[in-house]
């Protein structure tokens, strides 16, 4: 992973692009902070923090997908909250608001992380960064949609160059491209080798552009 961390130092630059709305001032995390939110999202062990993460990555890939294949509201509406009752089905509701007012999957997978992390009671915030570097993690999550449906990998290379050369750096699509492409195995290997880079790149994200 030492290619995509340098490859982020450049990001500061980038993100603007990729964030559908203007966010508010970054929060600078703590070398204290950085250094836990590494050891807990690395851990072997599960813990709210790596949950909360992985969840959030998870949802930000079914939100932008079904953006990209223009699902119905009323699906998308079924798919975030479904049979989701209590204090879980108004926070269901809450992300599909945000879906309807913004449109954007960043800002519902932020804003699911958010609820995620507050109903563990984890004090911990990862403020507009943590917006930001979800809304570039839609390039790993549009590589492993790509990967599903076309199931050719000089398709999906074209079709990642396509939809995200404009935004980001080539080099950079075309590191994630290939990290998505070179995961194989069954299906558990598969889901296993998504969560693992995802995180990486996520981490690697908050790192580089971490304020100073």
């Amino acid at each position: 992973m030492k290619k995509i961390k340098a490859l982020l130092s450049i990001f500061l630059l980038c993100l603007p692009t990729i964030t559908l709305s203007q966010t508010p001032a970054q929060k600078s995390l703590s070398p204290t902070e950085m250094k836990a939110l590494s050891f807990l999202l690395f851990s072997n062990e599960q813990n709210p923090v790596k949950t909360c993460v992985d969840s959030s990555l998870e949802l930000l890939t079914g939100v932008l997908l079904m953006k990209i294949g223009r699902t119905r509201q009323e699906d998308i509406h079924t798919s975030l909250v479904g049979n989701n009752v209590g204090d879980l089905g108004k926070e269901r509701e809450k992300l599909f608001d945000i879906w309807v007012a913004t449109g954007s999957p960043a800002k519902v997978a932020s804003a699911s992380l958010d609820f995620c992390l507050k109903r563990f009671e984890v004090d911990f915030d990862f403020s507009a960064l943590g917006l930001s570097c979800l809304s570039l993690m839609q390039v790993h999550s549009t590589a492993y949609g790509l990967k599903e449906v076309l199931k050719n990998d000089e398709m999906v290379t074209a079709q990642m160059t396509k939809m995200w050369s404009s935004q980001v750096p080539s080099e950079y699509i075309a590191t994630v491209t290939q990290l998505v492409l070179k995961e194989k195995g069954n299906e558990k290997e598969r889901v296993l080798a998504r969560e693992t880079v995802a995180r990486n790149l996520f981490f690697n994200c908050i790192e580089a552009n971490n304020p100073k």
